[in-house]
């Protein structure tokens, strides 16, 4: 066989397109190994990757200072609730003298009847929940019930022993933390 002269200079422009796209194919594994590279650990433009995901796992909590919890600025109902006649009277002069603003003072409807005290809190925090409860020596909170009158509602029926001695005006609540 007698190689002509166009089979050479075919052959020849086939070697050189073959080495040019080996080149190109090379060149494009590189850049697609380099950006898959990189998208994995930094992040495509500054996006959400895998570095950016490490940094907010170790994002800092912080705990605020504790809010403090006056009594001036609560409200507070008092209900005979089963306490001999005054009762009520007394309890809410003594929450008076510590500076909770006084809301109503009537009996409880009937045929609500409690032994010793007992807190309808209504909307209140559970910081001026804590200061009012703390005002009387074994009170129970009962949540789930509806408040009669403004404030936080104290139910006094049979059994109630006394008021706490020394009991603050204000306390100082915690505040969860915050991340």
């Amino acid at each position: 066989m007698t190689a002509s002269p166009d089979g050479e200079g075919t052959a020849v422009a086939r070697k050189l397109r073959t080495a040019a796209t080996m080149a190109a194919l090379t060149g494009l594994l590189i850049a697609g190994a380099y950006f898959g590279w990189v998208g994995m650990t930094e992040g495509w433009l500054g996006g959400d990757g895998a570095a950016t995901a490490e940094n907010a796992s170790t994002e800092t909590c912080s705990t605020p200072p504790p809010v403090t919890v006056r009594s001036r600025r609560i409200r507070v109902s008092v209900y005979n609730a089963g306490a001999p006649g005054g009762q009520a009277t007394e309890v809410m002069a003594a929450l008076g003298d510590q500076g909770f603003i006084q809301g109503v003072l009537t009996d409880a409807p009937p045929p609500i009847a409690v032994r010793g005290i007992v807190l309808w809190p209504g909307r209140a925090n559970e910081g001026a929940v804590r200061l009012v409860r703390r005002q009387f020596r074994n009170a129970r909170v009962a949540p789930e019930r509806r408040p009669l009158g403004p404030g936080i509602n104290v139910m006094v029926g049979q059994e109630f022993g006394d008021l706490a001695r020394n009991a603050p005006r204000r306390i100082d609540v915690p505040q969860p933390e915050v991340c």
